[in-house]
């Protein structure tokens, strides 16, 4: 008897709110889960696909776009042969080791007839499919945009953690608390549990006022769900990797957020592979 596939680990990185380095993280945490030895797939469900670009994907490209696997899922009856989940993916120029599937502009005209043309309900399940076809990957890392839609629902309905990276002020922290109060009823009627893998600090100085305001208020507030580990202020070394199309983990190596990535990987394996 042949030994059934383990469906990967889905990480969703989300946040109401944009400008708080999701695409960084999203990156960061793909490349450096791959150095691990994990077999790993990087979904970019932005439009924009600046996530597949820090692997040297354009987003522009007519290959390997999430946007034509979900119009194929959709389009085809369940009697109908689907090309594979290999035709979508694209293998990154950057880190060889990982798999990207981008979403790129072609995504906005899928998402409308997925979603309006069809209905929320298809969709979820359309994704949850892929989910299921993604057997060997490890992980699945998708990269949000920062506006929650019906296309999102469909998103968390087909993952297992959620990781929010928020900075230390009172929008970001805001939504935050707007992705746990939309989770709440997908939780509801997903059929399995969507949990926190963490919430985390981003841009943080620990000499700025507003770290020492916020940061214990929200430890308080939100007990464990918030990690350890804080990624520091680097903006010359985040801008610098953005601007060569690369992860910072792979750019700089001993970068300051890179070595604060590294342990804030290890402390969100040690709870969604507890």
């Amino acid at each position: 008897m042949s030994e059934s596939k383990k469906k990967p680990i889905v990480l969703t990185i989300a946040n109401n709110k944009g400008g708080v380095g999701k695409t960084t993280a999203a990156a960061a945490i793909t490349h450096l889960l791959s150095l691990k030895g994990k077999r790993v797939l990087l979904i970019d469900t932005d439009p924009q696909g600046n996530c597949a670009q820090q692997f040297g994907i354009d987003s522009t490209d007519d290959i390997g776009l999430l946007g034509e696997l979900l119009l194929d899922r959709v389009n085809r009856n369940s009697d109908a042969k689907h090309a594979p989940l290999e035709n979508y993916i694209v293998k990154s120029p950057v880190v060889p080791e990982i798999d990207v599937l981008s979403g790129g502009k072609p995504l906005n005209k899928a998402v409308y007839t997925v979603i309006f043309a069809v209905n929320s309900v298809v969709a979820a399940n359309v994704f949850r499919r892929i989910m299921k076809e993604a057997d060997m990957y490890d992980y699945v890392v998708v990269d949000t945009s920062p506006s929650f839609s019906s296309f999102t629902d469909a998103v968390f309905m087909g993952t297992d953690w959620v990781l929010a990276p928020m900075l230390p002020d009172k929008n970001s922290i805001d939504g935050v608390n707007t992705l746990f109060k939309y989770l709440a009823p997908i939780r509801e009627e997903g059929e399995h549990d969507i949990r926190v893998a963490g919430v985390f600090f981003n841009q943080a100085n620990d000499r700025s006022r507003a770290l020492h305001e916020f940061e214990p208020l929200i430890r308080e507030g939100w007990k464990d769900d918030v990690l350890k580990t804080k990624i520091p202020v680097n903006p010359a070394a985040v801008a610098g990797a953005i601007n060569d199309d690369q992860p910072v983990t792979l750019k700089y190596p001993v970068a300051k957020a890179t070595k604060a990535y590294k342990k804030l990987v290890e402390e969100v394996l040690a709870r969604v592979e507890a």
